[in-house]
């Protein structure tokens, strides 16, 4: 039973010692040792990065336990889907379009879904969904893509080998992360076209916030 046995370390020295602590496990069941290990943290790239299965827990009640994977890529949940990702994944209430199956992202703007995901919505309820979607999934478009949504830069995030840039679509908040470029260094202020990746979007339940999928 480890409980957050790493937490006052130094970066540098909570990786180095990530990894050994996975390599220990890992030695000891290829020796043929009962190493089961409960591992407690805050942490979540330690879960991520150590553990075989992670449970996640809200308030003391378990929202998922799963692998890294799936807990990443299929969350149960809307607090499962932010709690994990770095940085967590852009969630917004959103009003279904009557007829179109879009969503409005503005008062004139309408974010026409794909068949995966308007198949999802047809016998729900509501007139209102949560929208989600990871910032790796919005990509920059060309300033003459139509289909692309104009959007405005507020903060930008230099993390070295990537950026962040944090943007509005109206009143809507969004980041997504860009690879870093010696060429192009965007500021706040400047204006960019964005456009998204519905294979990778989530829909979650207005009321219960179960994903839908």
């Amino acid at each position: 039973m480890f409980d957050e046995p790493l937490s006052n370390l130094d970066a540098k020295l909570r990786v180095s010692m990530r990894v050994r602590l996975t390599e220990l496990h890992r030695q000891l069941r290829h020796e043929g040792v009962s190493a089961t290990m409960v591992y407690v943290t805050h942490d979540q790239i330690e879960a991520m990065t150590m553990g075989d299965r992670i449970c996640v827990l809200n308030g003391g009640r378990i929202m998922q336990v799963d692998t890294p994977g799936n807990i990443y890529h299929h969350p149960r949940n809307k607090f499962v889907a932010g709690f994990i990702g770095n940085p967590a994944m852009n969630i917004m209430l959103l009003d279904i379009e009557p007829g179109t199956r879009g969503l409005r992202l503005a008062d004139n703007l309408i974010l026409p879904l794909n068949t995966r995901l308007s198949n999802l919505l047809e016998q729900y309820p509501h007139s209102s969904v949560w929208f989600g979607i990871r910032s790796e999934a919005i990509q920059l478009a060309s300033q003459h893509d139509v289909s692309a949504f104009d959007a405005h830069i507020t903060n930008v995030e230099r993390m070295g080998n990537e950026d962040l840039l944090h943007f509005d679509i109206g009143e809507q908040h969004m980041i997504l992360r860009i690879n870093s470029s010696p060429d192009w260094a965007p500021l706040p202020g400047e204006s960019i076209k964005v456009k998204f990746n519905l294979e990778a979007a989530f829909l979650f339940d207005k009321k219960h916030e179960e994903n839908l999928a």
